[in-house]
């Protein structure tokens, strides 16, 4: 999974998402209701984990300050 990450940064994050998905629907067996409630439920996740991204990238700018070039 961490070679996917050189390939592309939302490559390695739908692969850890789909794995999570992958793990959840193989761990808990029943019907296709319970599937579709346990789909529903891994998608709110996902959506929950985006809404936070966007409100915490909106609220702390994460900016690189370098240091000024010191000439001497």
């Amino acid at each position: 999974m961490s070679s996917l990450a050189n390939v592309d940064n939302s490559a390695w994050w739908m692969v850890l998402q789909w794995s999570i998905a992958y793990l959840v629907s193989g761990c808990y067996a029943g019907s296709l209701e319970h599937a579709a409630d346990r789909a529903a439920l891994t998608g709110a996740g996902g959506l929950l984990q985006m809404v936070f991204y966007t409100w915490f990238s909106g609220v702390f700018r994460f900016t690189a300050r370098m240091p000024a070039p010191v000439h001497g």
